[in-house]
């Protein structure tokens, strides 16, 4: 999982339970802090709070250094994944049902509107305007879809020359001009001018 917050990008280990808080310009790492989710799956940054999601439920983290869980959700397809916040609203992703649901955020959380996908589960989600920016990691592409009454495919880009040679991205999240791109083999963080990608198959820009 990937979220920016401010000018630090934040991406977690589960394994050691840990959080790094990484510079957005050079990808230093600033600060390491617990992280209290051994099976992550999904990260967002909310408004002085961190969300996370483990496969099985959503959790909402305090902003302390530790980063308690203060409450937990569960999602309807109980396999929350890849999660993106913004102005209250909860993004998820799902990857049992590969649906995506727009949560309000509150107490609860509130189920505004749910999306089929109509291609793989995201391994990570962005939205801006009305486009939903889904990462398909097997394909290594990330797929843009118009938010309507359902999604439609709006364009598209692949994410092979912009990586090293057989990298992988597992996880991805976008502000202002900039998209983040994490990888294995090798393990990095990418970050990418957006104004630079105005290819023929990526036009429909709305930065």
């Amino acid at each position: 999982g990937l979220a920016v917050k401010g000018r630090s990008v934040l991406s977690a280990d589960p394994q050691r339970q840990l959080l790094f808080t990484m510079s957005r310009e050079d990808a230093q790492v600033a600060a390491v802090q617990k992280f209290p989710n051994r099976r992550l799956s999904g990260l967002a940054a909310g408004d002085g709070c961190l969300w996370s999601s483990d496969r099985e439920r959503i959790y909402l983290h305090g902003p302390d250094e530790e980063h308690p869980v203060l409450r937990s959700f569960e999602n309807p397809s109980r396999s929350p994944g890849a999660l993106y916040w913004s102005d209250g609203l909860l993004w998820v992703g799902d990857y049992r049902s590969a649906m995506v649901s727009k949560y309000a955020a509150g107490e609860e959380l509130v189920l505004v509107k749910q999306y089929a996908l109509p291609g793989p589960a995201p391994a990570g989600i962005y939205v801006s305007g009305n486009l939903l920016w889904v990462l398909d990691p097997a394909a290594n592409r990330i797929t843009r879809y118009l938010l309507g009454p359902a999604l439609s495919k709006a364009d598209s880009l692949d994410l092979k020359p912009l990586l090293p040679s057989g990298s992988r991205a597992t996880g991805f999240t976008a502000d202002g001009p900039d998209l983040f791109l994490l990888t294995e083999n090798p393990a990095e963080l990418h970050r990418v001018d957006l104004a630079k990608l105005k290819t023929p198959a990526f036009l429909k820009e709305d930065w």
